[in-house]
């Protein structure tokens, strides 16, 4: 299996809405995420690539960076934007424009230097 890995980073606000009104993340505030995309193959293309690089910075640059960046998250279709919510919705985004036998083996959001969430796609 070979893995591919892009790294890129937003700047978008959110609150959560689940937490109880005294949580901190209950109130609107705002984080730099680091998002980690692995994406893997069992066989390499015509090129000897799982994919170009350039292609899947510019699915995660159209896909999701612009969708995100600079954003309210509760305003963008993410009623609840927790890392876990937020691994989840970008997985789903990028598999969307990969061609097979591509697949979207792990997704990482980091919103605070040290608390990470991975989401791994069945």
């Amino acid at each position: 299996m070979y893995v591919l890995e892009h790294k890129f980073w937003i700047s978008a606000a959110h609150y959560l809405p689940k937490m109880p009104p005294q949580h901190p993340c209950h109130e609107a505030h705002g984080h730099n995420w680091e998002i980690t995309v692995k994406v893997s193959s069992p066989v390499l293309n015509s090129c000897d690539f799982v994919m170009d690089f350039s292609a899947l910075k510019a699915i995660c640059q159209l896909h999701v960076r612009d969708r995100f960046d600079h954003k309210f998250l509760n305003k963008v279709g993410i009623e609840n934007p927790t890392c876990e919510n937020m691994a989840k919705l970008i997985a789903e985004i990028i598999e969307k424009y990969l061609c097979l036998p591509q697949h979207v083996l792990t997704i990482g959001v980091m919103e605070t230097q040290g608390n990470m969430c991975w989401y791994i796609p069945e």
